[in-house]
């Protein structure tokens, strides 16, 4: 009786053996965990193999560029600056100053690295607001700005632009433009608005 107690217990554990083999090996076929495990490390090895070259996802020129071969960077870190091929131009104006502006309407642009020369462009963005007065979410209480000034400065908002034909050459990264802009069709904005436009450019020449 003891001798077939002990075969039972034998039989048993030898059972149990078998269900926690199977549970270990998973299901079969593409629904097994194991399987499923070794295919993402295989992605993930793969997709750590494709980042380890680098693309840039437009054409420019790469600058400030200070790494040596053998040099390590963590994940994240800006190790170079890339000047893009694109040309943008952002202004900044008075708030004011574009309650009749829209997208499309005329703008001149001055570079300063080109005195004298007066280039045709088009408003192509308005920014839909700026970081001022923004209230962080912080669970501090509001840190409300003070000033003495009796007005006020003028709040400015950015918009785009760009040039109707392409540069000879493009200005560096960083480079100053003058924009005018002529919103409208009002008789007497468009003849002030060339005038200043044509001092502006003259006043590069010796400013």
């Amino acid at each position: 009786v003891a001798a077939a107690n002990t075969a039972e217990a034998d039989v048993r554990a030898a059972e149990a053996q078998i269900t926690s083999l199977e549970v270990q090996l998973g299901e079969e076929g593409d629904a097994n965990l194991r399987l499923r495990q070794a295919r993402n490390a295989l992605e993930k090895a793969r997709l750590d193999l494709a980042r380890t070259e680098v693309r840039a996802f437009e054409a420019g020129q790469v600058t400030n560029l200070q790494l040596l071969p053998g040099d390590y960077v963590q994940a994240g870190q800006p190790v170079m600056a890339l000047v893009s091929d694109t040309l943008d131009i952002v202004a900044d104006f008075r708030e004011k100053s574009l309650r009749h502006v829209r997208l499309g309407d005329e703008a001149k642009v001055i570079l300063d690295a080109l005195p004298g020369h007066i280039f045709e462009g088009r408003v192509t963005a308005l920014d839909a607001g700026v970081r001022e007065g923004q209230i962080g979410a912080d669970g501090q209480l509001a840190d409300i700005p003070t000033s003495d000034r009796w007005v006020r400065d003028a709040q400015r908002l950015r918009l785009h632009v760009a040039l109707d034909a392409p540069l000879a050459a493009m200005p560096p990264s960083g480079a100053r433009a003058s924009v005018q802009l002529l919103p409208g069709e009002h008789p007497l904005a468009h003849p002030f608005a060339w005038l200043q436009v044509h001092l502006i450019s003259w006043l590069h020449y010796v400013y």
